[in-house]
């Protein structure tokens, strides 16, 4: 079973970014919630949106829904 950032091409770190962004987080909440700073929680959003090639956090949460990433990589 590929590890489960395989999908996109995400990292182990920004699935759980991408994870807490599609449930609605702030980044200030994530940064809270993965103790990590704000500019790692930009680079991390960046890297996200541009390999699953969306540009908004509303494209994202859009993207996920539609193909339940959720279940695909927890």
């Amino acid at each position: 079973m590929p590890h489960r950032g395989a999908y996109y091409g995400l990292t182990e770190r920004e699935i759980d970014v991408m994870h807490l962004f599609a449930t609605g987080r702030t980044a200030a909440r994530v940064r809270e919630e993965l103790v990590i700073s704000a500019g790692t929680v930009n680079t991390h959003a960046l890297h996200i949106y541009q390999k699953m090639d969306v540009h908004s956090r509303q494209e994202l949460i859009e993207k996920v829904a539609a193909a339940d990433l959720d279940a695909m990589v927890r």
